[in-house]
């Protein structure tokens, strides 16, 4: 581990609504050839990460991120229900579960996840119509593995 770098892990988190929702493409999420866009359980029961069996599996979600570097946050999915405001967090919990503790790191406010878009993108779960953000990595966090998500 470098002292300047923080890993991430990215995790996907899907919003509430109809047809082909959002998911993380860009930080690679854990999980990713199990992941599909669908939302969360009503009850809550898969909070988070939609919880499944290989949910936490890296395949290749070793995203190494710059203390103070600029990054890119790239959904996929076409619910995007007009636009509304987002939030980038982290956890250090390595498998995070109901009780962890998500710290916001960037904040969107409007437009998220599509700038510009009423009601939602054409029907389609691998849609790449939504927008692109750029989020920056605090210079001051400790450095280590941690869990990033976008909700």
């Amino acid at each position: 581990m470098h002292l300047k770098d923080v890993y991430f892990a990215a995790l996907a988190a899907g919003l509430r609504a109809v047809g082909a929702h959002m998911v993380i493409n860009k930080p690679t999420p854990y999980g990713q050839s199990i992941l599909d866009n669908s939302p969360l359980a009503a009850d809550g029961s898969d909070y988070p990460c939609r919880q499944r069996s290989g949910v936490y599996d890296r395949e290749g979600a070793n995203n190494v991120m710059a203390l103070g570097s600029t990054q890119v946050l790239i959904l996929t999915g076409s619910a995007v229900h007009g636009g509304g405001s987002c939030q980038v967090s982290i956890t250090y919990d390595k498998n995070p579960t109901k009780d962890s503790v998500f710290k916001v790191i960037h904040s969107i406010i409007g437009g998220c996840p599509a700038r510009g878009v009423e009601g939602n993108l054409p029907p389609d779960p691998d849609g790449h119509g939504a927008s692109r953000f750029n989020f920056k990595i605090p210079d001051h966090l400790p450095t280590g593995e941690v869990t990033l998500a976008w909700s």
